[in-house]
């Protein structure tokens, strides 16, 4: 076992690496340089080169404890990867239920919009109580539009920042809808708003739909890339098991059966989900 240690721990880090290399692949859309955008998107911060290093340590502790309890170096090996992986997933998790919440929160928005252009208000006045009635990445991207526009005076600019705030191919139709309603006026660009708003309603109901006849995909992806695992587990408790999974070519299956069992659960939950809108106005 000690002389496995070496080999658990390159493994480790090498898995580490591949999990990288997938989390920049899968988010290539979102790091896409735009005008005033830096290309990394702060990605390599402090904070998160101490949260990566942090994770790769308890990853390492994790894989080299189960290595040493289950005599199967190659189990270590997958438990310290998945330890890698688990914070990608978490923070993954956490960014798509603040995009369907985002999602869900535009008609409101749309609406707040126009009611305030409809009262006689200019766009600014209108972003003003949309910074006041709204909350998250919204109220910060109207927040971020009032205090560019009272340095600079320029509206058009100042949209374009809020654009970059917001993120989001829906922002980009309200911000244009709203630099035209700046720049030419008209109760166009209020019906363009409204028809705005229910598109997004209709797109937001059938996109709800997609997802609840899709859940079951997704359990049934969690439970195909369990279950093996777990049955991997239970002969690892039998000394048989255990050397037959503690031999080198044992090693190989477990990492093989892992790589499999990764691939194909990322094939099944990017079926299951629904297609993202594309920012062709960024």
């Amino acid at each position: 076992m000690v002389s496995a240690l070496p080999s658990m721990v390159c493994g480790l880090l090498l898995g580490g690496g591949v999990w990288l290399m997938l989390t920049s692949v899968l988010d290539r859309r979102k790091n896409t340089t735009t005008p005033g955008r830096p290309a990394l998107r702060r990605r390599f911060t402090g904070a998160n080169v101490r949260t990566t290093s942090l994770t790769l340590l308890v990853a390492a502790l994790i894989s080299v404890a189960l290595g040493f309890i289950s005599g199967i170096p190659g189990l270590g090996l997958v438990a310290g990867i998945t330890a890698v992986a688990v914070p990608w997933m978490m923070r993954r998790s956490v960014a798509n239920r603040r995009a369907r919440q985002l999602n869900e929160e535009w008609p409101s928005v749309i609406d707040a919009l126009v009611a305030a252009l409809r009262a006689g208000g200019t766009v600014t006045g209108a972003m003003a109580a949309l910074a006041s009635s709204s909350r998250g990445v919204v109220a910060q991207g109207a927040r971020d539009f009032m205090i560019a526009v009272s340095t600079t005076s320029d509206v058009s600019s100042s949209l374009t920042l809020v654009k970059e705030s917001w993120d989001s191919a829906v922002g980009d139709r309200i911000i244009e809808t709203l630099r035209l309603a700046s720049e030419c006026g008209g109760v166009g660009s209020m019906h363009g708003l409204i028809a705005l708003a229910r598109d997004v309603r209709r797109e937001s109901g059938v996109r709800a739909e997609v997802r609840a006849r899709a859940a079951w995909i997704r359990v049934a992806a969690i439970v195909g890339a369990v279950a093996p695992w777990i049955a991997v587990d239970v002969l690892g408790t039998r000394p048989e098991g255990r050397e037959a999974y503690g031999t080198p070519a044992g090693t190989l299956v477990l990492i093989a059966g892992y790589a499999v069992t990764v691939v194909a659960y990322l094939l099944v939950n990017r079926i299951a989900q629904p297609a993202t809108d594309v920012r062709v106005l960024a």
